[in-house]
């Protein structure tokens, strides 16, 4: 299928100023739902806890009319890690903050928030936010801190998302975005541009 070169050039920009403000708006309802649960709060404050957009709305990639919001909940009271055969010191989780105790919370806390015909629990990886209440989807994903270490002193930090089905996802949302940001700045901010396009120009 072939576009014109201006359909390409309106497909290089990201989200509106309104889709952005509603984008924010959502972000900021689900900290405050998560924080409304006092054990959240708790590790919260506590620094065991970080709330962060992640994904193609935090990487400035989004594009319009696509503009859901993918929200981490990153428990950090200990962490889980790939050793590679390194000695290192063992770090435990308490068996409150496991992975399932934590889902749990997370989507009890949003449900008291938002309500339940709001809250969609069935995913498999994440639990959806309705757009109903802000005009934007979101996706939250409760994961736990990851190492994999390259020595025994040395770790890559990512994140470890234990599906419903028992399946294990590691990330590394941190690295992807400083990786996004320096390709940017090297490509004269085109990168960015050229992802969106590419996302539009995909069948649907």
């Amino acid at each position: 299928m072939l576009f014109s070169e201006n359909t390409l050039e309106s497909w290089t920009h990201r989200s509106s100023a309104h889709e952005s403000a509603k984008q924010e708006k959502t972000e900021a309802a689900i900290k405050n739902a998560l924080l409304s649960n006092s054990d959240l709060e708790e590790l919260y404050n506590a620094n065991k806890l970080v709330i962060y957009a992640k994904g193609s709305y935090a990487n400035n990639t989004n594009v319009r009319l696509d503009s859901d919001v993918d929200i981490a909940v990153e428990e950090r009271d200990g962490f889980y890690s790939d050793r590679n055969g390194y000695t290192i010191p063992t770090v435990g989780y308490s068996g409150k903050w496991s992975e399932e105790f934590l889902w749990q919370t997370v989507q009890k806390s949003l449900i008291n928030y938002f309500g339940d015909a709001a809250v969609d629990t069935s995913g498999n990886a994440s639990l959806e936010i309705s757009s109903d209440f802000s005009g934007i989807r979101a996706d939250v994903v409760p994961c736990s801190q990851y190492h994999y270490y390259t020595s025994p002193t040395l770790f890559r930090q990512g994140t470890r998302l234990k599906k419903r089905d028992g399946t294990i996802v590691i990330n590394y949302p941190k690295q992807q975005y400083d990786n996004g940001v320096l390709k940017n700045n090297k490509t004269g901010r085109s990168y960015k541009r050229t992802v969106r396009e590419l996302i539009l120009s995909l069948p649907s």
